[in-house]
């Protein structure tokens, strides 16, 4: 908000128009998406264990010290391109295996509720939804949370 103002006229209507000056579209999401010829063998679902206790750990004490705030957590729903990306990387099961951890220890604290849109076939399939297989805060590498 604060570069918008200085750089323009100020808008609140677009201070988080975060796809200002980006195009969305097949051609532009399969263009942008460089396919690995390899497929790696599946890493152990427990790869990224430690780091996803991490992070669920901290929102949970988050939420703990705020009892009376209610915490809404999402999944993005991850287009196609980003599931063959870390199927071909063989990260799928460690990323899956850490949403379901996270959202395991999560949903026991009553303040917190989780969306998943992962699994929105007509989101994440339609490409003219993204530019990039890139959505949210996971890439191919680094498949914890």
């Amino acid at each position: 908000m604060v570069t918008k103002s200085l750089l323009s006229d100020y808008d609140e209507g677009e201070s988080y128009n975060w796809a200002h000056w980006k195009t969305f579209g097949e051609d532009v999401a399969l263009t942008n998406y460089i396919r690995s010829k390899n497929l790696d063998d599946m890493k152990e679902e427990k790869l990224f264990e430690h780091e996803c206790a991490m992070n669920t750990q901290l929102i949970s004490e988050l939420a703990s010290d705020n009892p009376d705030t209610r915490f809404i957590v999402f999944f993005s729903p991850y287009s196609i391109l980003w599931w063959d990306s870390i199927y071909r990387d063989g990260y799928t099961d460690a990323y899956i295996y850490n949403m379901r951890s996270c959202c395991n220890s999560l949903l026991r604290q009553d303040n917190i509720k989780i969306y998943n849109f992962l699994t929105e076939e007509s989101i994440t399939s339609d490409l003219n939804n993204y530019m990039d297989l890139h959505t949210g805060f996971c890439s191919n590498k680094a498949a914890g949370l």
